[in-house]
């Protein structure tokens, strides 16, 4: 507990300060830019603890009304605590995409707007999903938001907004969700979307993606130190585990890195021309191209599955694929690549069995030769 140094997920530095407030009250954690700012803020939390207002601070460094003084706070509603309390002190701070937080809990608060936070029940939750229902709304998309009010009812639990969490386990508020129908390219149909693609730049990306086998995330932060065009290297530093891992650039892969012009100043390897920064989405691009080329029921997640499937009907082991696919578990590997490792065991045993039979029938030949001379 104290005071600690660490990396955010675009590498700068930043303070954390942690302390445990009394009474099993639960813990502090807060970041600050400097070491001084985070010392200021751990002295003024020792002084509230000595002093015993600690339970005030604590409110007002997580945004919440002050205690009255008969030691209740001012009811807090729910579109004033997902504005000023869940977005500035968790969504902001523990997830990357903070944004897409914030889009959905724009539909969470035309629903229960000014309605009292520790007043939400179940059945609000089932009126809410039979809203949006009616609204046209995949329950996919419904599935995302009520996970996001989750989050948010699991925060308020924690800082003691509410005093008990009216969302129970996701089975029994999850909607089912019917799978997205994608299909995994062929060789020739991934090189001809890669080819529909008028800019270098998003070839490029897509390019890397079927040819690495990359997550979109893994590729549109890719670095320019981090690719040895020499030795034909990869190393992915943004990875989903925090694992770096590094991978062989096939020559289609480098012939399109070739064509992407270098930028000064941007640390990035690939960078959009028209915002001079890193891509944020290819999703435009790669839709446009799709219809281009002809194509349908492809997506840019099904290019990382045809890399795995690929490798797999090449012969390459499931433990290689597991390392160049970055999955934790080889089981996930097995799950989606096995079934084409054992297609390709079946045709090389029987190109094995094709030539013994082959080597059999031309010595029988050969011996018939030899008697009849």
């Amino acid at each position: 507990m104290g005071i600690c140094k660490e990396k955010n997920h675009q590498g700068r530095v930043r303070y954390v300060v942690s302390r445990y407030w009394p009474q099993d009250s639960g813990r502090l954690r807060k970041y600050a830019p400097t070491h001084e700012a985070a010392k200021a803020l751990l002295r003024r939390v020792e002084q509230a603890i000595f002093d015993g207002t600690w339970q005030r601070l604590r409110g007002e460094l997580k945004g919440l009304p002050e205690v009255t003084e008969e030691g209740e706070r001012p009811v807090v509603t729910f579109s004033n605590f997902a504005d000023n309390v869940f977005v500035p002190n968790y969504a902001k701070v523990a997830n990357r995409n903070w944004i897409d937080k914030e889009y959905r809990l724009g539909h969470l608060k035309k629903f229960f707007n000014d309605r009292p936070l520790a007043s939400i029940q179940l059945t609000d939750l089932m009126a809410y999903k039979k809203w949006r229902q009616e609204a046209g709304v995949t329950n996919a998309t419904i599935n995302r938001e009520l996970a996001c009010l989750s989050k948010l009812c699991v925060y308020a639990l924690d800082i003691a907004a509410i005093k008990f969490n009216p969302m129970p386990n996701r089975c029994k508020w999850a909607l089912k969700e019917s799978p997205k129908a994608s299909k995994i390219p062929t060789l020739e149909e991934y090189w001809l979307l890669v080819e529909s693609i008028p800019a270098a730049e998003t070839a490029a990306l897509v390019a890397l993606i079927g040819e690495c086998g990359l997550r979109v995330s893994e590729a549109l932060k890719l670095e320019k130190n981090l690719v040895d065009k020499q030795r034909r290297m990869l190393t992915v530093h943004y990875t989903k585990d925090s694992e770096p891992r590094t991978i062989p650039l096939s020559p289609f892969a480098l012939e399109k890195l070739m064509t992407v012009p270098n930028v000064l100043g941007q640390p990035y390897l690939i960078i959009n021309p028209k915002t001079g920064r890193r891509y944020r989405s290819i999703r435009g691009s790669f839709e446009a191209a799709l219809i281009r080329s002809g194509l349908e029921g492809i997506t840019l997640k099904s290019l990382r599955n045809f890399r795995g499937t690929q490798w797999a009907m090449d012969g390459v082991d499931l433990r290689t694929i597991q390392e160049l696919m970055g999955h934790s578990d080889v089981r996930t590997t097995i799950k989606h690549y096995a079934r084409y490792q054992k297609q390709h065991a079946f045709k090389v045993v029987m190109k094995v069995q094709q030539q013994e039979f082959q080597q059999r029938c031309t010595g029988e030949k050969q011996e018939v030769a030899s008697l009849q001379a």
